[in-house]
């Protein structure tokens, strides 16, 4: 698009730069230089040659004069339409240049992978608290074996093209609800980069380590503790561009009772993409 711009101005300005070298010099101009003052006529001689000398003045002067015609015939009335047409060809085709630009960023917008934490879970978390006259059934929340729970996170490739080099971090720890400290880093080690096609899944499984304790346990059935499950996906799609998504859930008396509920719930904060 820009070389097609140069090519517009050239083709415009080579016709006017044409008519002022072939344009023909004034009857007057051509009846003036054929008349010679006593002062032109009277030569003076070196070694009995001729000397003809032409002042510096005289050649930038006429530079001048010739660089002023051209632009007097380039800006001249009958010329002014084709330069509209010529500032308006150029505005065109910036135009059409930005709107193509939008174009492509909106196809790819469009047919992009885009990779997502899509659903969480967690089991063998502690054993439930039954209401009297309340019969519960159990589920895998409750405490049935002897280790921490493990939480299981769900991505997903959203997109219409594959998501490559996929590299998926994440990690699970306890702290206070609402949270002030920080979370533990995310990258423990390198994941295997893997390739997800558009609708595919990815899982991945997160082990807390120890066992509960009570007052861990009892944090959870009060609201004033949480178990955090959190990490980050990077990833390449179809266009070359790095693309990244950061999730965070948590294990909460808000997602229902504890020992019961096996839902993982999105927190507020520490959910990001590109």
């Amino acid at each position: 698009m820009k070389h097609l711009a140069l090519i517009v101005a050239v083709a415009f300005f080579l016709p006017i730069y044409g008519q002022g070298k072939s344009s023909k010099p004034d009857s007057n101009q051509t009846s003036v230089s054929q008349t010679k003052t006593p002062e032109a006529q009277s030569t003076p001689t070196v070694g009995g040659n001729a000397v003809n000398q032409e002042t510096p003045s005289a050649q930038s002067n006429g530079t001048d004069d010739q660089s002023k015609g051209y632009l007097r015939r380039l800006f001249s009335p009958e010329n002014l339409p084709n330069i509209g047409l010529l500032l308006a060809g150029i505005i065109g085709i910036a135009v059409a240049i930005q709107t193509l630009k939008h174009m492509q960023e909106s196809a790819e917008r469009q047919m992009r992978a885009y990779v997502v934490a899509e659903v969480g879970s967690i089991v063998n978390i502690a054993d439930p608290i039954a209401a009297p006259g309340v019969a519960l059934t159990p589920t895998e929340a409750r405490a049935a074996y002897p280790w921490g729970p493990i939480a299981r996170i769900q991505i997903k490739n959203t997109g219409q093209t594959p998501a490559f080099r996929v590299e998926h971090w994440g990690n699970i720890c306890f702290r206070e609800y609402p949270l002030t400290s920080p979370l533990p880093s995310t990258h423990g080690g390198r994941p295997m980069p893997c390739i997800l096609g558009p609708g595919i899944i990815g899982t991945k499984l997160y082990r807390f380590g120890p066992v509960l304790t009570d007052q861990q346990i009892a944090d959870l059935r009060v609201g004033t503790g949480a178990i955090y499950v959190y990490g980050d996906i990077g990833y390449e799609d179809a266009f070359g561009k790095k693309r990244f998504t950061n999730y965070r859930l948590m294990y909460h008396a808000f997602g229902g009772a504890i020992g019961v509920s096996t839902d993982l719930t999105f927190t507020e904060e520490g959910n990001d993409a590109n």
